[in-house]
């Protein structure tokens, strides 16, 4: 989805976006997968926002990382945008 500043209307459909995200990260990461979370305005039932899902994923260590990143790409595609990196070692 392309980012935007406009905020919208709350919409219901959010947090099935969301759902969907979740079960195709959850694929990926597997048993390297500690918890996704849906982060952000749109994580808020009835408030308006801006309309971009944001997710939280937090793994334990990467140990496959072709798939993790095969699974990025997809998401870049859909007009997901992946954070910059905390620190070393520190992902986001």
């Amino acid at each position: 989805m392309a980012l935007t500043s406009k905020i919208t209307a709350y919409d219901p459909a959010w947090p099935q976006r969301y759902e969907a995200v979740n079960v195709l990260l959850a694929s990926v990461f597997g048993d390297e997968l500690l918890a996704i979370h849906h982060v952000g305005s749109t994580a808020v039932p009835q408030l308006a926002a801006k309309p971009e899902i944001d997710v939280l994923v937090e793994v334990s260590e990467h140990r496959n990382e072709a798939a993790r990143d095969e699974v990025l790409l997809t998401l870049l595609t859909l007009g997901y945008v992946r954070g910059s990196d905390l620190s070393e070692g520190h992902q986001f």
